[in-house]
């Protein structure tokens, strides 16, 4: 019996890890609206911390195998699989060599793309050899994308015909000058021109080691969040269709790399990774004519009821921008995303208002596209006999807060949320009286301060006897995890200073009140609590209503040792 049991156990196991291992897609589709982030380097053993940075696509410099293939399958990633063509395209028997590589991984479900040669200009490796290695894999794998890298060398346009996809390579922080006195621009200028060529893809492989792993005797430095960001950003407002670095083993070994991953280049690339889901097809931005004469990348992207802007100082220095975007965002704020500092901006009269940007800094806004604010409905959940939870829905991101009382004079507020991080709602009131009907109705506000009002709605709380101590009007402790005072307005820093306990109901607290409090704090819904909070019910019987029974705590104790003596017969 026990084997059985072991067995069975062992299948379930067995299903549960086949059914939860990645499902990979095809090879990257040139007309896809995938965004690779590649990291070049990532050997065997660091693939389980690709995901976590934003990385899908590894790659290693090492002859591929299927070890790497199979670790990279395990972890969601696919491979940009190295060819070594700088080599094969120099040997009598390259072509054969490359076709061996190429019928040995095509049916790999980790395959990403061919990577064929790296810098094959400074390499001295002629056109004809290595159009000759590309079409051999054209006729082994015609739907597999093939890539070169090219540094910004005298003949690095040359390659276009042994090529679908091309990578640029610079990398611009080369010594120990602290940010932003480097000038980090130019891997932007590169990528800019090669995109101008024709219709290729174009992916930047951009710096993410410190050049003194290869200049022992050169004092310099890794990247710092800003010039990450910097490079990240301006590439998918110029149309990059991915982004590539190089490498994690440099980075390694740089001095503190293994931090700097951890702390600097992850939370960067993981933003970035959000950011391109979100905008999907990333790499199909629209630009804004006129950028360039304020040395800033700006561009649009109109996804599901939302526009995203990014705007990119080019500068070293400050740069105050104000540009024409008529036509393209409606008048309005618009809301910061992500990291970006500061407050919302503005578009007035088709103008972007004045925006001051520091050196090299990206600004990332999100502005809702859904039309007016609107209500989209209201219901009230989870009714006790001394509590309960309005739920309502914003066809858009807006503040809300419900006001609620025995008529349809209401009296009584829950905390007017601060953010507008939330589309969907849940805020609790308590305090109520037993068996009770109660009048409410929401109010919402758009980034713009447009109010909206719901209708008047109903509902009548459980039966019973009203606790002691507890007077229903007062509307006390409203249970919020953010410690506010729905009912009664007594946030014990609220400007409003209602006493929890007050007769009288709460008058409508400022929207400045320092009582005022995100609903969304505890970082669930937007809800302000969980749908069974840690209400705790005042009252003068000096007990909470989970205390155990002596009855509860009997029957605990006859199970354990039932189980006790389950455990020890053979």
């Amino acid at each position: 019996m026990h084997g059985k049991v072991r067995r069975s156990g062992l299948m379930l196991w067995a299903c549960c890890f086949f059914c939860t291992l990645p499902v990979l897609a095809t090879p990257l589709q040139a007309d896809s609206d995938e965004f690779p982030i590649i990291m070049m380097s990532a050997e065997l053993g660091t693939h389980d911390g690709m995901r976590a940075m934003g990385i899908d696509f590894v790659h290693t410099y090492a002859y591929p195998s299927e070890e790497f293939f199979n670790s990279a399958a395990a972890n969601g990633l696919r491979v940009m699989v190295n060819l070594n063509g700088v080599k094969w395209a120099q040997e009598p028997d390259g072509v054969e060599q490359i076709r061996n590589l190429v019928r040995q991984f095509r049916n790999h479900p980790a395959l990403g793309f061919w990577y064929l040669a790296d810098e094959p200009d400074l390499a001295g490796v002629t056109v004809d050899d290595l159009t000759r290695l590309y079409t051999a894999i054209k006729e082994e794998t015609p739907e597999v994308l093939v890539a070169n890298a090219e540094a910004w060398s005298e003949h690095w346009t040359a390659y276009q015909g042994a090529q679908d996809m091309l990578m640029t390579d610079h990398y611009p922080v080369e010594n120990n000058d602290p940010f932003p006195l480097q000038d980090i621009t130019i891997p932007m200028h590169f990528l800019a021109r090669a995109l101008a060529l024709d219709d290729q893809p174009v992916i930047p492989i951009l710096q993410s080691f410190n050049w003194q792993v290869f200049r022992p005797q050169t004092p310099s430095r890794l990247p710092v969040a800003e010039e990450l960001r910097y490079w990240c950003y301006a590439s998918i407002a110029l149309g990059a269709r991915g982004l590539g670095w190089y490498s994690h083993y440099e980075g390694l070994r740089s001095p503190g790399g293994a931090q700097w991953f951890a702390n600097t280049f992850a939370p960067v690339v993981s933003e970035v990774r959000q950011f391109v889901d979100a905008v999907a097809p990333a790499h199909h931005p629209t630009p804004i004519a006129g950028a360039d004469a304020a040395n800033v990348y700006l561009a649009i992207w109109k996804r599901s009821g939302t526009n995203w802007v990014v705007l990119v100082n080019n500068l070293n220095t400050g740069n105050t921008v104000s540009v024409s975007l008529e036509g393209q965002v409606a008048d309005g704020p618009l809301i910061p995303w992500g990291s970006t500092a500061g407050s919302p901006a503005a578009v007035v009269g088709g103008t972007l208002q004045p925006v001051t940007l520091a050196p090299y800094e990206v600004k990332v806004w999100t502005q809702d596209d859904s039309g007016p604010l609107r209500i989209l409905s209201v219901e009230a959940i989870d009714i006790t006999a001394t509590s309960a939870h309005v739920h309502f829905v914003f066809n858009q991101h807006a503040q809300g807060q419900v006001e609620y009382g025995r008529d349809t004079g209401y009296g009584n507020w829950t905390t007017k949320e601060e953010s507008f991080n939330y589309a969907d709602h849940t805020q609790p009131l308590a305090g109520l009286s037993p068996a009770t009907t109660y009048h409410y109705r929401v109010h919402g506000w758009d980034v713009a301060g447009v109010e909206v009002v719901s209708d008047d709605h109903q509902f009548t709380t459980l039966g019973g006897e009203p606790d002691a101590g507890v007077d229903a009007d007062a509307g006390a402790d409203a249970g919020a995890d953010a410690g506010t005072d729905a009912g009664a307005g007594a946030d014990a820093g609220a400007d409003a200073g209602a006493d929890a306990g007050a007769d009288n109901g709460v008058q409508r607290p400022d929207d400045g009140a320092d009582g005022a409090v995100d609903a969304g704090a505890d970082g669930g819904d937007g809800a302000g609590s969980d749908a069974e909070s840690d209400t705790e019910i005042s009252g003068d019987c000096g007990c909470r209503a989970d205390t155990p029974s002596p009855l509860s705590l009997l029957l605990l104790l006859l199970a354990g040792w039932m189980l006790l003596v389950a455990r020890r017969r053979p």
